[in-house]
């Protein structure tokens, strides 16, 4: 005897619980050149936005870059340095549209699958700063046999 209908066919299934695939282009990988000594609009970069930009060049994140995306780096950079020079709500948001697009923030990291590795040192940090557990005892230490 059965209870409830019979389950629909594998192909059927509304979820599938499967990864999305991943296309594979090819290319290689560049480092992201500097910046240009001025900005396009012939003004001098704000030196949090050189500092940046070298941040950039070395993060973990730049295996990941190729050559075409150098375009878009400027486009941070740009936005970056308006938000420097003079923070308003729109240069802000237009700085947070870029750092999420280009992987430059811990949850569009996340969304974009990558992750960045952590060496021994940065564990050994971790277990460093967690509080040791405290023992607990064992409960069935109080329990008794009633007669």
């Amino acid at each position: 005897m059965t209870h409830g209908p019979a389950p629909k066919p594998a192909n059927l299934r509304q979820r599938r619980n499967k990864k999305p695939t991943t296309a594979h282009l090819e290319g290689e990988m560049e480092a992201l050149r500097d910046l240009p000594d001025l900005r396009p609009d012939g003004k001098e970069w704000h030196a949090s936005t050189l500092e940046m930009w070298v941040d950039l060049q070395d993060s973990p994140m730049r295996s990941e870059y190729v050559r075409f995306d150098y375009h878009f780096a400027l486009a941070v950079a740009l936005s970056y340095d308006e938000v420097m020079v003079k923070p308003m709500k729109s240069s802000l948001e237009a700085l947070w549209r870029c750092v999420e697009h280009f992987g430059l923030s811990p949850r569009s990291r996340r969304t974009l699958q990558w992750e960045i590795a952590k060496g021994e040192e940065a564990a050994q940090k971790s277990a460093a700063r967690k509080p040791p557990a405290a023992p607990v005892a064992d409960p069935r230490r109080t329990l008794r046999a009633l007669g």
